[in-house]
C-alpha cells in the first residue's frame, strides 16, 4: 500500500510539495523520441518554469547520438551511487545538455501514487560539476543559464 494511502487529505501533496526542491532526485515517466513514448527514468529536479517542471535526465551511460556529439557528450557529469546517490546501482551520467519540461499534473499525480519515487538531493559535488559546466555552457541561452545556475545554487 502506498505511503500516501496513509496520509489523509492534502497531506501526501503537502510532503510532496515540500520534498520538490532544486536538486532532488525523482523517478517518473518522461516523454521521448518521435514518435513520442514515456519511459521511467530518474531526473533531477531543477525548478518550475511556464507551467512545468524542469529537469535533467540520469542515465546509466550517454545514448549513442550524444556519445557522437562531442559538445553534447562535453554535458555529461558523473553520478556516484557511492556518493550517496543509493538509488542508482552504478555510476551514471546526468545529461545536461538538455532540459525536459515534465507536466505537473502527471508527474504529480505519479508521484502521489508512488511516494518511494522521491528520492535524495544530489550531493554537493554533483550540484557543484553541474553549476560549473552550465555556466559556461553554449548551448544555453544566458537567460536559462542564469536559471538553472539561480535554481541549483
Amino acid at each position: 500500500m502506498p505511503l500516501s494511502d496513509f496520509l489523509k487529505g492534502g497531506a501526501a501533496k503537502k510532503v510532496l510539495r515540500q520534498q520538490l526542491v532544486p536538486g532532488r532526485v525523482i523517478h517518473c515517466p518522461i516523454m521521448f523520441g518521435n514518435p513520442r513514448a514515456a519511459k521511467d527514468k530518474f531526473s533531477i529536479y531543477i525548478g518550475s518554469r511556464d507551467d512545468d517542471w524542469i529537469v535533467f535526465v540520469i542515465n546509466s551511460q550517454p545514448a549513442p547520438y550524444i556519445l557522437s556529439r562531442p559538445d553534447l557528450l562535453a554535458h555529461q557529469v558523473a553520478i556516484d551511487p557511492a556518493d550517496g546517490h543509493d538509488f542508482l546501482k552504478y555510476t551514471s551520467v546526468v545529461d545536461c545538455s538538455k532540459i525536459h519540461a515534465l507536466h505537473p499534473g502527471a508527474a504529480e499525480k505519479h508521484l502521489l501514487a508512488n511516494l518511494g519515487d522521491v528520492k535524495c538531493c544530489i550531493s554537493a559535488g554533483v550540484r557543484g560539476r553541474i553549476v560549473t559546466l552550465i555556466s559556461s555552457s553554449k548551448l544555453y541561452l544566458p537567460f536559462d543559464r542564469n536559471w538553472i545556475i539561480g535554481q541549483l545554487s
